[in-house]
């Protein structure tokens, strides 16, 4: 509405108090452990890190890998029995998830590490070919033999039809990529040792299982997960078909952005069913500080070693190792115990474990941990047979199980906490940006959204960051409603004057006797902001420039913003500041305020 002076009075305008301190925002990413090499058998691990120093990636990238491909080559083969007396056992199937930004090798890296696993697929396919050449012969010939027994029957000679038809040779596989649930089963059955599944971008996967359409295919992988229960398909036309013990074991990769809805969905609802828990081998590492060009030939006699820990592994012979055989279930895969060293170990660990989790807040990190005690005795099977090693499993490998356990949870507690902790980040970018002058007062949500900067992309990414800063009192909001001549409702976002001398931690810095930059004009913006009345930084919102309600957008002069914290983005190269337009404002003995267009 106008008064008599022609005025246009503002009358939705939020009154403006006195601006509390900036609070200290949540801290970024929860740190995690460096991945130590030693935990790696001893017979991959020189080829482990000749792959991540050649490709400058993290060697948590190619040491997931290869430790998933080496459980998937030994599956069921052999089992772990951790405990002295009890029948629990765990076979050597894990599954494993790397989490890393667009661009940081992460495909190629895994790639690398699955070229044994490869080799072991493209071998077991020749040979496989030429057992079909051979079975083919030997088919012909026997039906040969029917024919001519056929023959003599039909002229009343006793004689017997023959009976042994040679079967089709079993191709053994090894690593699967895009298969139905359902081939995946038929698979399973001539392949009781198990198989890897590997998907590169693995979200593919979640999004396909979570529809209700496909609930018996999750439920199919997740039952492979434990890698012991039976599994049956009964069908109409297929019949029956029965694996006698399901093993899957699981590889792919991931973005941050991308499995944060997973995470907050492991966390409650529908995908609160354990899936996202059973990536035991959830690698998160932080993006390496410097790239340094590499250009030599692979280190040739690390590789040939990895490459025929692979192979020896893919035929082992459960007699060679000293493994045991359950005399009550003759048809159950051989296994192995822990020496009383390595129990020792295992023990107090497992105690600690299983007595720490119940009293975990986040119950979807509290469910992770819980799988733990197949993760650790399974991956102290693979260090120990890897490394040559016969009998019992010793120290050295439940050692490395262990330490291997603590470095993943380190990894875990970061992904269940990631999505505060990437909301905060990206407040502590806005921030950045309004100590820069790359954002002045009364901004919208779309000026951050046209500015693409990292972590701010999305609109829902731009929105939680920003309600964590109005939470923490260093923004404000002011909704105003479309004109008269309609338009889009705004939320434009005032400055806390005190956030160019607070600190997102909570130190306090110098006072440059700065006040946040104020509105400037941007003629695709649906806002107009004013002076607050007394109150440094105060605004009000109205209108939309894309509708035509106003035909000049004015604010306070800007005073020179000051310059980006050191301590919070020492990269920052400030914006160029949009000039700003003034306009007259006045506030009326009733409150209100009044701009004339």
């Amino acid at each position: 509405m106008t008064d008599h002076n022609g005025f246009d009075l503002i009358t939705n305008a939020e009154p403006f108090t006195a601006w509390p301190d900036p609070a200290p925002l949540p801290a970024g990413l929860k740190p995690v452990m460096a991945f130590d090499p030693g935990v790696l058998p001893p017979t991959i691990r020189f080829w482990v890190e000749d792959i991540a120093d050649r490709m400058q990636c993290p060697i948590d990238f190619i040491a997931t890998a290869a430790i998933v491909a080496l459980g998937a080559v030994i599956g069921r083969s052999v089992l772990i029995k951790p405990q002295k007396h009890t029948d629990w056992c765990e076979p050597c199937n894990l599954w494993g998830c790397v989490v890393a930004p667009p661009g940081a090798m992460k495909s190629p890296a895994i790639a690398e590490a699955l070229k044994p696993l490869h080799r072991l697929e493209a071998k077991a396919c020749e040979a496989n070919d030429a057992a079909l050449k051979e079975h083919a012969q030997a088919k012909e010939l026997f039906e040969l033999r029917r024919d001519a027994a056929k023959k003599l029957i039909r002229n009343g000679e006793n004689v017997d039809l023959p009976t042994d038809e040679p079967a089709p040779p079993i191709l053994r596989r090894f690593i699967l990529n895009d298969t139905t649930y359902e081939k995946a089963g038929e698979i399973a059955v001539h392949n009781p040792k198990g198989f890897l599944m590997h998907r590169d971008e693995i979200v593919s996967l979640f999004r396909h299982l979570e529809r209700e359409e496909n609930a018996a295919a999750r439920n199919f992988y997740m039952q492979a997960w434990g890698g012991k229960d039976r599994y049956t398909f009964d069908r109409i036309m297929r019949g029956q078909t029965t694996i006698a013990a399901v093993c899957v074991s699981m590889l792919g990769t991931t973005q941050p952005a991308v499995i944060a809805e997973f995470v907050d969905k492991a966390s409650g609802g529908h995908g609160a069913d354990g899936w996202l828990q059973r990536f035991s081998l959830f690698v998160w590492p932080d993006t390496p500080a410097q790239w340094i060009e590499q250009d030599r030939a692979p280190d040739k006699e690390a590789r040939d070693t990895a490459f025929a820990t692979f192979e020896r592994l893919a035929t082992l012979n459960s007699a060679e190792i000293d493994a045991e055989q359950d005399d009550f279930e003759s048809n159950s895969p051989p296994w192995l115990r822990f020496t009383p060293g390595a129990l020792d170990l295992f023990k107090p660990w497992h105690h600690d474990l299983k007595n720490r989790v119940p009293r975990i807040e986040n119950l979807a990190l509290a469910s992770h941990l819980g799988k733990y005690p197949k993760l650790v005795p399974s991956y102290a099977l693979i260090h120990h047979l890897a490394s040559g090693g016969v009998g019992p499993v010793g120290a050295v490998s439940a050692d490395a199980a262990i330490r291997f356990a603590t470095y993943l949870e380190s990894h875990a507690t970061r992904l269940y906490l990631a999505g505060k902790s990437t909301d905060a980040t990206a407040a502590r970018t806005i921030v950045s940006k309004i100590k820069s002058g790359a954002l002045a007062n009364s901004f919208t949500a779309r000026t951050i959204r046209r500015k693409q900067w990292g972590g701010l992309t999305t609109a829902a990414a731009i929105q939680s960051a920003l309600e964590v800063l109005v939470d923490f009192d260093w923004l404000a909001e002011t909704e105003v409603p479309p004109g008269e001549k309609g338009g889009r409702r705004t939320v434009s976002y005032r400055i806390n004057p005190a956030a160019m001398t607070a600190h997102v931690d909570g130190k306090a810095t110098h006072d440059s006797g700065n006040t946040p930059p104020d509105h400037t004009a941007e003629t695709d913006e649906t806002h107009v902001s004013a002076d607050g009345g007394g109150n440094p930084g105060g605004c009000v919102s109205f209108g939309s420039a894309d509708s035509g309600d106003f035909s000049e957008i004015s604010a306070p002069a800007v005073t020179a913003p000051m310059a980006p914290d050191p301590a919070l983005a020492p990269e920052l190269v400030p914006d160029d500041p949009e000039p700003a337009i003034k306009t007259p404002v006045t506030i009326l003995p009733n409150g209100m305020r009044r701009i004339r267009l």
